[in-house]
């Protein structure tokens, strides 16, 4: 034990000495700690004066780069007005001055139009695409405009072009966003129409037939290529159900039959898109169109409809029963039967004439797609349209504010509203639309998915189309379709629903 303590001792003296001769060989004095402190200082002003100097050129840079843009700018803008010479600014001033009053035309329809409203010429040169002649004549703007018709005229025969866009691209939300004018989907400013603005339905179809040889836009050939979904090269199961089943397409000008209303439901945002590709193919061939929106648009006779509620998917019953208090109010005895739908829809309208044909519009009929829903609510789809009768119309704002209409309701479900009203109102429910060979003719899905589209395997989830149709099971493939068919939904491309057109009017039998 004394051992051990006599080591201990003996190593906590030697680390002891260490540690006193180490503190006295790196020992600072106040001096060394001065001297430290005066380089410490000297290494800073040193960094400082770098940083400014490094400062000083990036900023001089900047400077320089400022001047030269200014500069470039200014003799810019000396050379822009430099080409606004009296000559030009004379020029200028004719141009939007207002011209006279124009002289009413037999196609002058607004009935909104203040009397001597002057017209609004379109501007001439360079800055004026040529495609604004061929497709920007969607307008209320009716008077004969010479120049704007000879401009149309002489570019009718050629093929619209746009750098870096095809058809293809309009099919892509992504691709399109630089080719909106290219796709016919740009905005377009039309007049503006005081509150008490109500259209002309038969204005869409009036226009049509004026101007259907010379200034309406026409379809290009391109949209007859074969279109995927996605506007891809490949398989084509919208025209090859149009091919297949066949559905027969009758020329516009030709109509027979009842007088048909088509009424659209949609909002502002889709009036550039949905609502112009409509007015653009299958309105035309309506007796009346007329689209119900949340902003007035003349040139698409687009009217903002009010109702109780917010603008919103799930309140579609109370924006759908102002449409139809709205119908009746305006348009009850100027029509026979009534088609309502979305604006994601194809429509065929001499098809549905040609199934209409014989019925009496004065009896309360309602027709459409049969559905019966999980729960037990028979009506028909919203999605592919439906027809109200002149007679169901009447019933309809008859008793829309009875209790058993719901007339409170918000709710989506305004195809299944309107059936159950009517049933439990006047008595009358949704009817057979089928053909004499059990082929449906209006469709809630688009022509290539009515082709491919099949029952659940066993063992497979449940399908609520085939749930909902498990009375009347649809036919497989081309057989789907009556060649009479009425309309097709879920065209959710603008693009797609010309190409349809193209298919069905345009294009030759085989590509």
């Amino acid at each position: 034990m004394n051992n051990v303590k006599a080591i201990l001792l003996a190593l906590l003296g030697a680390w002891l000495l260490i540690g006193t001769r180490f503190a006295q060989h790196h020992h600072l004095t106040a001096e060394e700690l001065e001297r430290d402190a005066e380089k410490a200082l000297e290494f800073e002003r040193r960094e400082w004066i770098a940083g400014e100097k490094f400062v000083e050129h990036e900023w001089s840079i900047v400077e320089g780069a400022v001047e030269r843009e200014a500069r470039l700018g200014a003799e810019a803008a000396k050379r822009v007005l430099e080409r606004f010479e009296a000559p030009e600014a004379k020029r200028l001033q004719e141009r939007f001055e207002a011209p006279p009053p124009p002289v009413p035309t037999e196609l002058t329809h607004d009935r909104w139009r203040r009397v001597g409203r002057p017209p609004i010429k379109l501007p001439d040169g360079p800055f004026v695409k040529e495609n604004d002649a061929l497709h920007g004549d969607v307008t209320t703007h009716w008077r004969e405009n010479p120049d704007f018709r000879a401009r149309v005229e002489r570019s009718r025969d050629k093929t619209v072009s746009e750098p870096g866009c095809d058809w293809r691209q309009c099919f892509d939300d992504r691709k399109k966003a630089k080719c909106l004018h290219f796709c016919r989907e740009d905005a377009r400013h039309g007049d503006e129409a005081p509150s008490t603005y109500v259209p002309d339905p038969a204005a869409i179809r009036k226009r049509w037939l004026a101007e259907r040889q010379t200034t309406w836009p026409a379809l290009p050939k391109e949209l007859c290529e074969p279109y995927t979904v996605q506007g891809a090269k490949g398989p084509d199961t919208n025209k090859r159900l149009l091919d297949e089943a066949p559905i027969k397409a009758s020329p516009f000008v030709e109509r027979k039959g009842p007088r048909l209303l088509c009424v659209m439901y949609t909002t502002a945002e889709s009036h550039a898109t949905h609502v112009r590709a409509a007015v653009e193919t299958w309105a035309p061939g309506c007796d009346g169109f007329v689209a119900f929106s949340t902003e007035h648009d003349p040139s698409l006779n687009a009217v903002k409809i009010d109702h109780a509620g917010e603008e919103a998917y799930m309140n579609m019953w109370q924006k759908l029963r102002s449409i139809w208090a709205y119908v009746h109010e305006h348009y009850s005895t100027d029509y026979d039967f009534y088609f309502a739908g979305g604006e994601d829809l194809y429509v065929l309208p001499q098809n549905l004439r040609d199934f209409l044909t014989g019925r009496d519009p004065s009896s309360p009929q309602l027709l459409g797609r049969r559905f019966r829903d999980y729960g037990r609510n028979l009506f028909n789809s919203g999605g592919a349209g439906y027809v109200l009768s002149r007679g169901a119309l009447s019933a309809y704002a008859k008793h829309k504010d009875d209790a058993v209409c719901m007339p409170s309701l918000k709710t989506p479900t305004e195809d299944v509203q309107i059936a159950k009203c009517l049933k439990n109102t006047v008595g009358i429910e949704p009817e057979d639309t089928r053909d004499s060979e059990g082929r449906e003719r209006f469709h809630p899905f688009a022509p290539g998915h009515m082709l491919t589209i099949k029952p659940p395997a066993q063992g497979q989830p449940r399908d609520w189309f085939y749930d909902y149709t498990k009375e009347w099971p649809p036919l497989p493939g081309a057989e789907c379709c009556s060649s009479g068919s009425v309309s097709f939904h879920y065209l959710k491309k603008p693009a797609m629903v010309r190409h349809v057109h193209a298919v069905l009017y345009d294009c030759p039998s085989k590509l």
